[in-house]
């Protein structure tokens, strides 16, 4: 793959097409991965944990350049390694894990906690979508145009070939209503 300066990399995943996005992180995890993971084995963590620090960290990445709250003051790079690397901060410290980081690069940037929020709500959202995946089909599509993409009713009637937007809405309560059940029936529900 050819190499992608930063302003390509921010247009690809600004793109509202999925080829580009698709692109983008490729190029991600061809040219980055292979650093964060070597951070991560190098500071108490393992394979699995590079995996998911990295993913998050595009999460992360992705979230801030499609809501344009990205302002590099050095390369996206550097940035993207920041946000992993104080992912894995937040992650040791969580897990009661207090280790000196071995930084396999020399530069790195502070990310700013408002930004780590947004891995919080991924997370959240990682768990909403496993009890979606039990829902039937046409739930998880009505739930996704809805609460993921923002779609209003009548474009979703349109879109699932329902007969108006009134029989949309009382679909969406249905699944809300299946889903919250599946929610409250889990082991872990907190009211």
């Amino acid at each position: 793959m050819p190499i992608l300066d930063d302003i390509t990399l921010i247009t690809l995943i600004q793109s509202d097409k999925r080829s580009d996005n698709d692109r983008a992180f490729k190029y991600f995890y061809q040219e980055f991965y292979s650093i964060i993971e070597k951070n991560i084995l190098a500071n108490s963590g393992d394979e699995q944990d590079a995996e998911d620090i990295f993913q998050d960290g595009l999460i992360v990445l992705y979230h801030q350049i499609k809501k344009n709250q990205l302002h590099l003051t050095c390369s996206l790079s550097t940035y993207f390694y920041s946000i992993c690397r104080n992912l894995w901060l937040k992650r040791l410290r969580k897990s009661s894990r207090v280790v000196e980081l071995s930084d396999t690069l020399q530069q790195y940037v502070a990310v700013e906690e408002s930004h780590l929020k947004t891995l919080e709500k991924t997370e959240e959202k990682k768990m909403v979508a496993s009890f979606l995946d039990q829902l039937n089909e046409s739930c998880r599509q009505i739930l996704f145009y809805f609460y993921f993409e923002k779609i209003r009713m009548t474009e979703i009637a349109e879109r699932m070939g329902l007969s108006g937007e009134q029989v949309a809405k009382n679909k969406k309560a249905s699944c809300m209503k299946k889903l919250k059940a599946l929610i409250k029936q889990a082991k872990y529900f907190k009211p």
